[in-house]
């Protein structure tokens, strides 16, 4: 189309020049000779259908590739969003959250008996910091311009560093033994990373689906006189 766009103005820039020459009016060019161009002017990509998109959504893993990219993903929001937010979440947990440590917390514990402070921060403990940080790892995955694993992979490992650390100082008076101690941990270094992993790539695919699916994905933004003219009339 553009090819034939091209052609198209230089024809009728070469008849103008032969009429100038010969004292004729210049022609504009007619409706027909106008249509190639108007077409290619609106031409645009079809939006793929729902089966097309949740194909296409799908990206071949490239392991060494990512990992050569971590140092970037590092300094990204896709990691310096939910870490920001996992560590906040500990924070709040540990000045103002429900007493004891987060191992009750973790296993579902109830919270209607809590003040209204303590249960906004016990909620932010379960999506951020206990096992699985489902709400760390989304972020992660749907924020990461690549590697949607990886930075995944990391918010789960930061989240278990700080369920780990609240545990430890929740149990200061030793109420939990060393034996239950270190398998909770061990379980929340196992279990947050490998969720990280699958939340994180599932966020990205989501992230992906929802682009091709949009339906101003391919919207043609009005240029120049035109778009001034509709902001006057908005």
């Amino acid at each position: 189309m553009a090819r034939a766009k091209q052609t198209h103005r230089a024809d009728v820039r070469r008849r103008n020049r032969e009429l100038a020459r010969t004292g004729t009016e210049p022609i504009e060019a007619s409706a027909d000779e106008r249509a190639p161009a108007a077409a290619a002017r609106n031409a645009r990509p079809q939006r793929p259908g729902i089966r097309a998109a949740f194909k296409e959504s799908f990206r071949p893993l490239d392991i060494r590739a990512d990992l050569e990219a971590l140092p970037r993903l590092l300094r990204h929001r896709s990691i310096l969003v939910p870490a920001a937010a996992t560590l906040g979440s500990t924070a709040l947990f540990m000045a103002v959250g429900p007493a004891g440590s987060l191992e009750s917390v973790s296993a579902g514990g109830g919270t209607a008996d809590l003040p209204i402070d303590q249960i906004i921060v016990t909620f932010l403990a379960q999506y951020f910091v206990s096992t699985p940080p489902v709400g760390a790892v989304f972020l992660a995955g749907f924020l990461a311009p690549r590697a949607g694993w990886l930075t995944g992979l990391v918010a789960g490992l930061v989240a278990a560093i700080c369920l780990s650390f609240l545990v430890i100082v929740g149990n200061s008076s030793g109420a939990v033994s060393s034996d239950r101690l270190g398998e909770f941990v061990s379980v929340a270094f196992t279990l947050s990373p490998a969720a990280g992993i699958v939340f994180g790539a599932a966020a990205a695919w989501y992230r992906r689906f929802l682009q091709l699916t949009n339906p101003n994905r391919n919207r043609v933004q009005p240029t120049g006189k035109a778009s001034r003219t509709n902001a006057r009339r908005r």
